[in-house]
Protein backbone atom coordinates (compact mmCIF):
# COMPACT_ATOMS: atom_id res chain seq x y z
CA UNK A 1 0.00 0.00 0.00
CA UNK A 2 0.80 3.47 -1.18
CA UNK A 3 2.44 5.10 2.01
CA UNK A 4 1.03 8.25 1.55
CA UNK A 5 -2.17 6.60 1.71
CA UNK A 6 -1.91 4.77 5.12
CA UNK A 7 -1.35 8.80 6.18
CA UNK A 8 -4.53 9.40 4.40
CA UNK A 9 -6.26 6.27 6.36
CA UNK A 10 -7.08 8.71 9.41
CA UNK A 11 -10.57 8.78 8.00
CA UNK A 12 -10.75 5.11 8.88
CA UNK A 13 -12.51 3.20 11.74
CA UNK A 14 -10.04 4.77 14.14
CA UNK A 15 -11.70 8.37 13.03
CA UNK A 16 -15.35 7.37 14.47
CA UNK A 17 -16.59 8.23 10.45
CA UNK A 18 -18.84 5.21 10.17
CA UNK A 19 -19.78 6.56 6.48
CA UNK A 20 -18.09 4.05 3.82
CA UNK A 21 -16.70 5.64 0.63
CA UNK A 22 -19.02 4.03 -1.61
CA UNK A 23 -21.75 5.02 -0.02
CA UNK A 24 -20.10 8.81 1.04
CA UNK A 25 -19.04 8.84 -3.45
CA UNK A 26 -22.53 8.24 -4.48
CA UNK A 27 -24.40 10.70 -2.03
CA UNK A 28 -22.40 13.41 -3.42
CA UNK A 29 -24.16 16.12 -5.82
CA UNK A 30 -24.29 14.71 -9.38
CA UNK A 31 -23.63 10.87 -8.55
CA UNK A 32 -27.17 10.18 -7.82
CA UNK A 33 -27.38 8.20 -11.32
CA UNK A 34 -24.56 5.84 -10.05
CA UNK A 35 -25.41 2.84 -7.90
CA UNK A 36 -24.02 1.59 -4.49
CA UNK A 37 -22.17 -1.55 -5.58
CA UNK A 38 -21.79 -4.26 -3.05
CA UNK A 39 -18.58 -5.30 -1.55
CA UNK A 40 -18.82 -8.20 -2.40
CA UNK A 41 -19.31 -7.83 -6.10
CA UNK A 42 -16.11 -5.77 -6.05
CA UNK A 43 -14.44 -8.38 -4.14
CA UNK A 44 -14.95 -11.20 -6.43
CA UNK A 45 -11.63 -10.89 -8.85
CA UNK A 46 -13.78 -12.38 -11.43
CA UNK A 47 -15.48 -9.09 -12.08
CA UNK A 48 -12.40 -6.91 -11.94
CA UNK A 49 -10.53 -8.65 -14.87
CA UNK A 50 -8.92 -6.55 -16.89
CA UNK A 51 -8.67 -3.53 -14.22
CA UNK A 52 -5.34 -3.81 -13.03
CA UNK A 53 -3.76 -1.91 -15.16
CA UNK A 54 -5.99 1.31 -14.03
CA UNK A 55 -3.42 3.62 -12.96
CA UNK A 56 -3.01 3.31 -8.89
CA UNK A 57 -5.01 0.41 -9.12
CA UNK A 58 -4.27 -1.09 -5.28
CA UNK A 59 -4.42 1.96 -3.26
CA UNK A 60 -7.37 2.91 -5.05
CA UNK A 61 -8.86 -0.12 -4.25
CA UNK A 62 -8.38 0.50 -0.91
CA UNK A 63 -9.50 3.54 -0.64
CA UNK A 64 -13.03 2.18 -2.52
CA UNK A 65 -13.40 -0.44 0.28
CA UNK A 66 -12.29 2.38 2.68
CA UNK A 67 -14.64 5.17 4.64
CA UNK A 68 -15.38 8.43 3.77
CA UNK A 69 -12.71 11.28 3.41
CA UNK A 70 -12.53 14.28 5.69
CA UNK A 71 -13.08 17.55 3.76
CA UNK A 72 -10.10 19.20 4.48
CA UNK A 73 -7.64 16.30 2.97
CA UNK A 74 -8.59 17.49 -0.49
CA UNK A 75 -6.04 20.28 -0.30
CA UNK A 76 -3.35 17.56 -0.70
CA UNK A 77 -2.52 17.35 -4.48
CA UNK A 78 -1.89 13.91 -4.10
CA UNK A 79 -4.86 12.77 -2.71
CA UNK A 80 -6.42 13.76 -5.29
CA UNK A 81 -4.41 12.27 -7.66
CA UNK A 82 -5.41 9.23 -5.73
CA UNK A 83 -9.29 10.55 -5.56
CA UNK A 84 -9.18 10.55 -9.22
CA UNK A 85 -7.91 7.32 -9.77
CA UNK A 86 -10.30 5.75 -6.99
CA UNK A 87 -13.55 7.27 -9.16
CA UNK A 88 -12.34 6.17 -12.25
CA UNK A 89 -12.00 2.58 -11.37
CA UNK A 90 -14.84 2.78 -9.32
CA UNK A 91 -16.89 4.10 -12.57
CA UNK A 92 -15.65 1.18 -14.80
CA UNK A 93 -16.76 -1.31 -11.93
CA UNK A 94 -20.12 0.53 -12.30
CA UNK A 95 -20.57 -0.06 -15.80
CA UNK A 96 -20.15 -4.16 -15.19
CA UNK A 97 -21.96 -3.69 -12.45
CA UNK A 98 -25.45 -2.61 -13.75
CA UNK A 99 -25.79 -5.22 -16.53
CA UNK A 100 -25.42 -7.88 -13.69
CA UNK A 101 -29.07 -9.24 -12.60
CA UNK A 102 -28.94 -7.21 -9.23
CA UNK A 103 -27.40 -3.79 -10.80
CA UNK A 104 -30.73 -4.27 -13.44
CA UNK A 105 -32.91 -4.33 -10.76
CA UNK A 106 -31.83 -1.24 -9.06
CA UNK A 107 -31.55 0.25 -12.31
CA UNK A 108 -34.65 -0.37 -13.15
CA UNK A 109 -35.97 1.24 -9.78
CA UNK A 110 -34.38 4.39 -10.32
CA UNK A 111 -35.69 4.26 -14.20
CA UNK A 112 -39.61 3.79 -13.11
CA UNK A 113 -38.83 6.59 -10.68
CA UNK A 114 -37.71 9.10 -13.73
CA UNK A 115 -34.33 9.41 -11.54
CA UNK A 116 -32.50 9.89 -15.08
CA UNK A 117 -34.60 12.31 -16.46
CA UNK A 118 -37.20 12.45 -19.58
CA UNK A 119 -36.38 12.81 -22.94
CA UNK A 120 -36.26 16.43 -24.33
CA UNK A 121 -38.64 15.87 -27.82
CA UNK A 122 -41.87 17.44 -27.61
CA UNK A 123 -43.77 14.43 -28.88
CA UNK A 124 -41.97 11.50 -26.79
CA UNK A 125 -44.56 13.01 -24.10
CA UNK A 126 -42.25 12.72 -21.25
CA UNK A 127 -40.53 9.83 -21.48
CA UNK A 128 -37.80 8.22 -19.10
CA UNK A 129 -34.65 7.78 -20.23
CA UNK A 130 -31.59 5.79 -19.97
CA UNK A 131 -27.65 6.78 -19.26
CA UNK A 132 -25.78 5.67 -22.09
CA UNK A 133 -22.15 6.31 -22.83
CA UNK A 134 -20.74 6.77 -26.95
CA UNK A 135 -17.50 5.08 -25.30
CA UNK A 136 -16.18 2.50 -23.05
CA UNK A 137 -12.92 3.71 -22.64
CA UNK A 138 -12.68 6.74 -19.91
CA UNK A 139 -12.18 10.33 -21.06
CA UNK A 140 -13.80 10.42 -24.41
CA UNK A 141 -17.56 11.04 -24.07
CA UNK A 142 -19.82 12.20 -20.93
CA UNK A 143 -22.71 11.02 -20.28
CA UNK A 144 -25.71 11.33 -22.42
CA UNK A 145 -29.59 10.21 -22.23
CA UNK A 146 -31.29 7.79 -24.73
CA UNK A 147 -34.52 7.19 -25.12
CA UNK A 148 -36.67 4.14 -25.79
CA UNK A 149 -39.51 5.66 -27.36
CA UNK A 150 -37.44 8.10 -30.47
CA UNK A 151 -33.59 5.79 -30.09
CA UNK A 152 -32.09 9.22 -30.02
CA UNK A 153 -29.51 10.31 -27.49
CA UNK A 154 -29.31 13.67 -26.48
CA UNK A 155 -26.73 15.72 -24.09
CA UNK A 156 -27.73 16.71 -20.87
CA UNK A 157 -27.73 20.73 -20.66
CA UNK A 158 -24.74 22.77 -19.28
CA UNK A 159 -25.02 22.95 -15.80
CA UNK A 160 -27.29 19.86 -14.74
CA UNK A 161 -25.03 18.26 -11.80
CA UNK A 162 -25.18 14.88 -14.00
CA UNK A 163 -23.64 16.21 -17.14
CA UNK A 164 -20.07 16.24 -16.10
CA UNK A 165 -19.79 11.97 -15.16
CA UNK A 166 -17.92 9.78 -17.71
CA UNK A 167 -20.02 8.45 -19.88
CA UNK A 168 -17.78 4.92 -19.81
CA UNK A 169 -19.20 4.83 -15.76
CA UNK A 170 -22.28 3.17 -17.87
CA UNK A 171 -21.21 2.04 -21.41
CA UNK A 172 -22.29 1.97 -24.53
CA UNK A 173 -24.35 -1.00 -24.35
CA UNK A 174 -26.33 -0.94 -21.00
CA UNK A 175 -29.90 0.83 -22.08
CA UNK A 176 -30.47 -2.24 -24.92
CA UNK A 177 -28.82 -4.74 -22.09
CA UNK A 178 -31.67 -3.16 -19.70
CA UNK A 179 -34.40 -3.35 -22.63
CA UNK A 180 -33.81 -6.75 -23.28
CA UNK A 181 -33.73 -7.63 -19.97
CA UNK A 182 -37.23 -6.02 -19.08
CA UNK A 183 -39.26 -6.21 -22.80
CA UNK A 184 -42.68 -5.01 -20.50
CA UNK A 185 -40.41 -1.26 -20.71
CA UNK A 186 -40.00 -1.28 -24.05
CA UNK A 187 -42.70 1.59 -25.32
CA UNK A 188 -45.21 0.21 -27.20
CA UNK A 189 -46.53 3.50 -28.83
CA UNK A 190 -44.48 4.27 -31.88
CA UNK A 191 -43.41 7.77 -31.53
CA UNK A 192 -45.24 10.51 -33.09
CA UNK A 193 -43.74 12.29 -35.70
CA UNK A 194 -42.45 16.01 -36.43
CA UNK A 195 -44.61 16.66 -40.04
CA UNK A 196 -43.26 20.15 -41.48
CA UNK A 197 -46.04 22.55 -42.62
CA UNK A 198 -46.34 25.62 -43.72
CA UNK A 199 -49.39 28.28 -43.38
CA UNK A 200 -50.99 24.71 -42.42
CA UNK A 201 -49.54 22.54 -45.23
CA UNK A 202 -47.61 19.81 -45.58
CA UNK A 203 -44.20 20.59 -47.20
CA UNK A 204 -43.53 17.95 -49.76
CA UNK A 205 -41.05 15.77 -49.79
CA UNK A 206 -39.68 17.14 -46.35
CA UNK A 207 -39.82 14.02 -43.53
CA UNK A 208 -38.23 14.43 -40.02
CA UNK A 209 -35.78 11.37 -39.04
CA UNK A 210 -38.51 9.99 -36.64
CA UNK A 211 -40.73 9.18 -40.20
CA UNK A 212 -38.09 8.02 -41.95
CA UNK A 213 -37.28 5.66 -39.02
CA UNK A 214 -40.72 4.55 -38.97
CA UNK A 215 -40.85 3.83 -42.78
CA UNK A 216 -37.82 2.08 -42.30
CA UNK A 217 -39.63 -0.02 -39.08
CA UNK A 218 -36.54 0.66 -37.06
CA UNK A 219 -38.77 0.81 -33.90
CA UNK A 220 -39.10 -3.16 -33.72
CA UNK A 221 -41.87 -5.28 -34.50
CA UNK A 222 -44.33 -4.37 -31.60
CA UNK A 223 -44.48 -0.91 -32.41
CA UNK A 224 -44.97 -1.56 -35.93
CA UNK A 225 -47.56 -3.70 -35.10
CA UNK A 226 -49.18 -1.65 -33.14
CA UNK A 227 -49.33 1.08 -35.55
CA UNK A 228 -50.85 -1.19 -38.08
CA UNK A 229 -53.16 -2.09 -36.13
CA UNK A 230 -54.20 1.10 -34.68
CA UNK A 231 -54.67 1.86 -38.82
CA UNK A 232 -57.03 -1.38 -39.30
CA UNK A 233 -59.00 -0.33 -36.39
CA UNK A 234 -59.30 3.41 -37.73
CA UNK A 235 -60.22 1.76 -41.06
CA UNK A 236 -62.87 -0.55 -39.31
CA UNK A 237 -64.38 2.05 -37.32
CA UNK A 238 -64.96 3.80 -41.07
CA UNK A 239 -66.32 1.11 -42.77
CA UNK A 240 -68.46 0.43 -39.46
CA UNK A 241 -69.67 4.13 -40.03
CA UNK A 242 -70.39 3.80 -43.36
CA UNK A 243 -72.29 0.44 -43.03
CA UNK A 244 -74.62 2.54 -40.82
CA UNK A 245 -75.60 4.81 -43.02
CA UNK A 246 -75.85 2.50 -45.83
CA UNK A 247 -78.34 0.52 -43.40
CA UNK A 248 -80.04 3.69 -42.19
CA UNK A 249 -80.23 4.84 -46.05
CA UNK A 250 -81.34 1.58 -47.19
CA UNK A 251 -84.28 1.32 -44.57
CA UNK A 252 -85.18 4.98 -44.79
CA UNK A 253 -85.88 4.82 -48.30
CA UNK A 254 -87.45 1.60 -48.49
CA UNK A 255 -85.59 1.39 -51.94
CA UNK A 256 -86.90 -2.47 -52.45
CA UNK A 257 -90.48 -1.67 -51.26
CA UNK A 258 -90.70 1.48 -53.71
CA UNK A 259 -89.06 -0.60 -56.77
CA UNK A 260 -91.47 -3.49 -56.10
CA UNK A 261 -94.78 -1.69 -55.44
CA UNK A 262 -93.81 1.21 -57.70
CA UNK A 263 -94.59 3.45 -55.12
CA UNK A 264 -93.59 7.20 -54.97
CA UNK A 265 -90.49 8.98 -53.58
CA UNK A 266 -91.85 11.15 -51.37
CA UNK A 267 -91.69 14.44 -49.19
CA UNK A 268 -92.16 12.78 -45.99
CA UNK A 269 -88.86 10.24 -47.11
CA UNK A 270 -86.45 13.37 -47.03
CA UNK A 271 -88.35 14.89 -43.83
CA UNK A 272 -87.09 11.54 -42.40
CA UNK A 273 -83.62 11.73 -43.43
CA UNK A 274 -82.66 15.10 -41.81
CA UNK A 275 -82.84 13.46 -38.99
CA UNK A 276 -79.90 11.15 -40.22
CA UNK A 277 -78.08 12.91 -42.91
CA UNK A 278 -78.96 16.48 -43.75
CA UNK A 279 -76.57 16.61 -46.42
CA UNK A 280 -77.68 13.36 -48.16
CA UNK A 281 -81.09 14.65 -47.45
CA UNK A 282 -80.89 17.97 -49.26
CA UNK A 283 -79.37 16.37 -52.47
CA UNK A 284 -82.85 14.03 -52.47
CA UNK A 285 -84.72 16.83 -51.62
CA UNK A 286 -83.07 18.32 -54.97
CA UNK A 287 -84.58 15.26 -56.63
CA UNK A 288 -88.21 15.60 -55.19
CA UNK A 289 -87.95 19.42 -56.24
CA UNK A 290 -87.08 18.93 -59.42
CA UNK A 291 -89.37 15.29 -60.53
CA UNK A 292 -85.12 13.49 -61.21
CA UNK A 293 -85.20 9.94 -60.50
CA UNK A 294 -83.33 8.75 -57.54
CA UNK A 295 -80.13 7.15 -59.55
CA UNK A 296 -79.51 11.26 -60.11
CA UNK A 297 -78.72 12.50 -56.83
CA UNK A 298 -75.46 11.57 -55.56
CA UNK A 299 -75.46 8.15 -53.97
CA UNK A 300 -71.20 7.76 -54.76
CA UNK A 301 -70.50 7.90 -51.14
CA UNK A 302 -72.28 4.57 -50.41
CA UNK A 303 -69.72 2.02 -52.65
CA UNK A 304 -67.00 2.98 -50.38
CA UNK A 305 -64.55 -0.02 -50.49
CA UNK A 306 -65.75 -2.91 -47.78
CA UNK A 307 -69.17 -1.38 -48.17
CA UNK A 308 -72.39 -2.92 -49.83
CA UNK A 309 -72.66 -1.62 -53.28
CA UNK A 310 -75.54 0.02 -54.13
CA UNK A 311 -76.28 -0.19 -58.02
CA UNK A 312 -78.38 3.16 -59.12
CA UNK A 313 -80.57 1.35 -61.50
CA UNK A 314 -82.14 -0.56 -59.26
CA UNK A 315 -83.52 2.33 -57.55
CA UNK A 316 -85.15 4.29 -60.19
CA UNK A 317 -89.00 4.84 -60.14
CA UNK A 318 -91.10 4.52 -63.01
CA UNK A 319 -93.53 7.33 -62.73
CA UNK A 320 -93.32 10.80 -61.28
CA UNK A 321 -92.69 11.63 -57.97
CA UNK A 322 -94.82 13.71 -55.55
CA UNK A 323 -93.61 16.94 -54.89
CA UNK A 324 -93.78 19.01 -52.03
CA UNK A 325 -92.04 21.95 -50.28
CA UNK A 326 -89.32 21.40 -47.79
CA UNK A 327 -90.62 21.53 -44.21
Amino acid sequence: MNEDFEEWQDFGTDSGHALHWIQWFVGLDGNDFLLEIDESYIRDPFNLCGLRIMKNYDSAMEMILGYAPSEDIFMDGKFLDLYRSATDLYGMIHARFITSPMGLQLMKEKYLQGVFGQCPRVYCQGQNVLPVGFSDSLHNHRIKKYCPRCQEAYIFKNGEPHADLDGAYFGRSFPHIFLLSFPQLIPEDAPIPYEPKIFGFKVHNISSLIQIKLQNGEFGTSAANKERKSQINRQQLQLAVDDDRVMAVAQLLEMKSLVEHRAHFTQENVNQMYEHDANLAEKAQVAVDHNLPISHYNLEHLDRPGTQKLEPTMYRLSGGFNTGTKS
